[in-house]
């Protein structure tokens, strides 16, 4: 659990939605690896819950792609993994020398930075419009801007590009098989 949301304000949680009545509780927070489920907060609660008849919807978590990342692992627990959308933002950069390279935009409208970046599935926040590039093509860029004495490059507005792959399960998102537990599928 993060140092700012205490064991006991978890369960505290729990006890609250099961006193209120409530069909289901989903919770999105947790730790980095799986514990011993007596020692587990969520698990604890989330058996609680159950015993009442409420649904109990946990994040598997963001440790992927490797396998047994999750930490969801309570027989009890609906774990659920992060997935993708139908569609990405993607956009161009136009070097002077012609060359077009397409990327992830990180941000709608990126404009004014584009960065190597090589893990383009992961989830990211950043504080400025940015775009990320694999790092492969982005030496490209990093050598035609060392090739010439000025350089110039324009960024164009971002497109909504559909997935047609989408829904999937996102690149970061936790994955079994349980650590804790083998013969519960997770």
């Amino acid at each position: 659990m993060a140092s700012s949301c205490s064991s006991a304000d978890v369960l505290a949680a729990f006890d609250d939605a099961i006193a209120d009545g409530v069909d289901v509780i989903t919770i999105s927070i947790g730790r980095r690896s799986a514990v011993d489920l007596d020692r587990d907060t969520i698990a604890i609660g989330g058996f609680h819950a159950t015993k009442r008849g409420i649904l109990t919807v946990h994040s598997a978590g963001n440790g992927g792609p490797d396998p047994a990342t999750t930490a969801s692992v309570a027989p009890w627990l609906l774990s659920v993994a992060a997935s993708t959308i139908d569609r990405k933002l993607e956009s161009k950069v136009v070097l002077g020398n012609g060359k077009i390279f397409t990327f992830l935009a990180l941000q709608a409208g990126a404009k004014g930075v584009v960065f190597p970046y090589a893990e383009l599935e992961t989830a990211s926040i950043v504080s400025l419009p940015a775009a990320g590039m694999d790092p492969k093509r982005f030496d490209a860029i990093a050598s035609y801007q060392n090739s010439t004495k000025n350089p110039v490059a324009k960024i164009l507005k971002s497109d909504t590009v559909t997935d047609p792959g989408a829904p999937a399960v996102a690149f970061f998102s936790s994955r079994g098989p349980n650590v804790i537990a083998y013969a519960i599928l997770k």
